[in-house]
This record gives structure tokens, sequence and C-alpha cells, in this order.
């Protein structure tokens, strides 16, 4: 099953000719990811919405803009909505040449709050934003349907998220820096599924992968998305484990009467839980912990 891919998409897409809209694409992750840098982050976070040059219509304050009113640029961005000390703050729209619009929050002319932003290319970011970038839940769509709605941080995916590939292929688990990484589910379009470690946006440890009609499971070990180990997972009478209420399949350095005695990794039967290294005493595990692979079956 080939990995989804979040970084497909349509071509490049036209930019407003705003600098601050195209700051907001390259940091809601609408371009490739090794574009990415902190200073980028930084340097729009010292951005306001930039007032030279444009004209006011509406309420003013000690010769400012203040209220609600009108404000038209140049170059044919327009405002409307509340103003504080002569800058965007409250709600209000803002719209680009090319259509492309945001309708939110505003604070000191930045963008701050819950807001939806709808780009000319048809991609559209709803959710929260901080000093201009997502933060907290947001749900970010491509035009050709995919989506992915999860937690951002500094304007990268970082927490739990959910990615929906235009193909059908589904993600569900964590990201940390703006890819996958720690536990997750991936599903193909074909219904197979994978259940276990991610690193790096790729395959990283022990996982599960179940067939479509889930009749056969297989215990896989990956590095750096490249597949190293891959043992069916079956039950068996010779070396058993009694643990967290499951049937598990051992691979321990021994077994005495039947019953897992020394150390090892096993797999529940139903394939969602782990032990990678742990230490059995007479088919109890008294050593090293059971891990939750994936994610539960409700959320995947």
């Amino acid at each position: 099953m080939k990995a989804v891919s979040e970084r497909a998409g349509p071509g490049p897409f036209r930019l407003p000719s705003a600098p601050l809209l195209s700051s907001v694409l390259l940091l809601l992750g609408l371009l490739p990811l090794a574009i990415f840098a902190a200073d980028a982050f930084e340097a729009f976070r010292a951005a306001a919405v930039d007032i030279d040059g444009a004209s006011h219509d509406g309420a003013t304050r000690d010769g400012l803009a203040h209220g609600r009113g009108r404000m038209e640029w140049p170059d044919g961005r327009v405002y409307e909505g509340r103003f504080r000390a002569g800058r965007p703050d409250g709600d209000g729209v803002l719209v680009w040449p090319d259509g492309s619009r945001y309708e939110g929050e505003f604070e000191a002319g930045r963008l701050e709050g819950e807001g939806r932003l709808e780009f000319a290319d048809g991609r559209r970011y709803v959710g929260a934003l901080h000093d201009g970038v997502p933060e907290g839940l947001g749900t970010l769509r491509f035009a050709d349907r995919a989506r992915f709605t999860g937690e951002y941080v500094a304007g990268r995916r970082q927490g739990w998220g959910e990615f929906r590939a235009a193909d059908g292929e589904r993600y569900v688990g964590g990201y940390a820096d703006g890819v996958r990484a720690g536990q997750g589910t991936l599903i193909g379009a074909d219904g197979t599924l994978f259940r276990g470690a991610f690193g790096n946006d790729v395959e990283q440890g022990y996982g599960v992968r179940v067939s479509p009609n889930g009749s056969s499971l297989t215990l896989e070990f990956w590095e750096n998305g490249v597949r190293q180990l891959s043992h069916p997972i079956r039950s068996s009478d010779d070396c058993r484990l009694r643990h967290a209420r499951r049937r598990w399949m051992i691979q321990a350095s021994g077994c005495v009467d039947g019953l897992a005695h020394g150390r090892g990794r096993a797999v529940s039967l139903d394939g969602t839980m782990f032990i990678e290294d742990g230490r059995f005493v007479l088919g109890r595990l008294v050593q090293g912990r059971a891990v939750a692979l994936g994610q539960p079956e409700e959320d995947a």
C-alpha cells in the first residue's frame, strides 16, 4: 500500500499581490514542506496589515479609523469591518483582487482568533489562528477534495490529526513539526490498514498490517519507511501469555509448561497492542508495558 501523499495536488497557484496572503499560504503548508524556515514564521508574526496608501470610509477617533468602516488599497484589496486605533481589529472581511478572502477576527491588523481563509484556487482553511498562523484546531481543504483536520502549533501540524487524500486513503494519528509522527493508523483506498508507529512522515518501528477483510494480520518492523520484518500473527498453545484480557502471539527467549518465560516481544491477536521489550514469568508480564497501536477503531 502506498503512503498517503499530503504534498501532492494541483500545480502552482496564483498569489495575490499583497505580501500578507502569500505569507499565509506558506505558513498553512500549501507549499512543499521543504521550504519552511523558522525565520519565515517570525517575519510574518511581526507583520500587520499594511495601511499605507489606503483610503478609509467610516467612523474615526482622533483622526484614526475606529469603529466600523471600509478600507481600500491601490492594488485592489478591500477590508470591511471593525477598526481600532487605525487598524483592522475585531470582526471583518479582507478580500484580494483575485477573489482570495479572509473572514474572521483581527487584532491590531493581524489575523487572530477564529476565521476562514479562502484561496482563489479553491483551498480553504477554517479554524483558529494566532499571530496570523494556524494555532489550535483547524481544517484545511484542498481543491481536489483532500483535507486535513487536526491540531496546529505555530502554523504546523502538531499533535493529533486526520488527513484524507483525494483517492480515499486516510491517516489518523500523531503529527510533530508538520509531519506524521508517533502512533497512527493508515488506511488504504482498498481497505488495507496499517496500525503502528510513524516518524518523519513514514512508517518507523513496529506495526500491524490488516488485510481489507480482516482475515490476516501481520506484525511488521520498519526503518525509515523500509520494511525490515514481516511475520504472520497466529495463536500458539506452545507459549501463552495472560495480559490485558487479550490473547497474544509471543516471541520470547523461553517457555515453561506452555507459558511465556523470559524476555521477548508480543503482539495481541487482534493487532491492537504490542509489547516490544518485555520480561515474562510463567505467562505473566512482569516488566515492560503494552502500548496501543495506531488509533482506536472509532477514529480510524
